[in-house]
This record gives structure tokens, sequence and C-alpha cells, in this order.
């Protein structure tokens, strides 16, 4: 819709008031009548059936990939996501072949080898106090 143009004199005075849409249609021709009307719901209304857990909406926009739920939202977040490459190595306990996506994985994941590669990994006797009294030993040593 097209306001009333208000026009005024010198001393704040109205002097005129113009049709504004009678104005605009006569500028802008056909445009006028698309002005001002509002199409009604139901004519651009699509029903959209959810993939993931087969709910129906409707009056939902061309782009809608679920229902909105957190539990869609979650599992279309989940296909999307990226994996990193495939990696082949051998177990670094019993020397099986391996296929897995995790980058730092170095064993075959059954609970022995687990065990094993802690055991053999573990800085057990080397703490921190350990280093740090043997490094002030040597050098009360060299001293003396």
């Amino acid at each position: 819709m097209i306001y009333d143009i208000k026009v005024f004199d010198g001393q704040g005075k109205l002097k005129e008031v113009i049709d504004g849409q009678k104005r605009f249609g006569e500028k802008y021709g056909e445009a006028v009548g698309i002005i001002g009307i509002r199409h009604s719901s139901t004519e651009n209304t699509k029903t959209f059936n959810c993939p993931i857990c087969d709910k129906l909406l409707e009056n939902v926009g061309m782009t809608r990939k679920s229902c909105g739920s957190t539990k869609c939202l979650d599992k279309i977040a989940y296909a999307k996501r990226v994996l990193p490459p495939e990696r082949k190595f051998k177990c670094r306990i019993c020397e099986t072949d391996v296929i897995t996506h995790h980058r730092s994985q170095v064993t075959c994941l059954s609970d022995a080898c687990k065990a094993e590669n802690v055991r053999r990994t573990s800085r057990e006797g080397w703490t921190h106090k350990n280093r740090g009294t043997t490094i002030g030993r040597r050098s009360r040593d060299a001293k003396n």
C-alpha cells in the first residue's frame, strides 16, 4: 500500500494531499495492482515429510532438510561429518594388520594388546620428582 502524500507551504499549512496509490499507478502501470495485495498463505503451502522420523509438516520452506528436532538434526550432522582417511598398519604387539581412521592408534585394541602396550609405554619409576633429584645430585657431585 502506498500512503497519501501531504504537501505543505512555507508557513507549514497543508496545501494539498496527493493520492499516493493513484500516483504510483500512473508512473509504474500494472505494478500498482501488486502493491498492497497479500497472498493467502494457502496458495504457497508445501507439505514436508521428515526423512528421519516421518513427521509431516505443513507450510515449510523449500530448502528444509528435517523437522528440526534435536534427534533429526544430530543425525543429519553425523551424516555430513567427514572422516579422516583410512590408515593401514600392523599392531605393535601381535603384528596383525589393522585398518583404522584414528591417527594415533597403534594396537589392534584387543584386551591383551592394550594391556601390553600400556605396560611397555608406562613411565613407572620415572616421575618428575625422580628426574629432578638425579639432576640435582649430579650437579652437587660435579661441584665437590
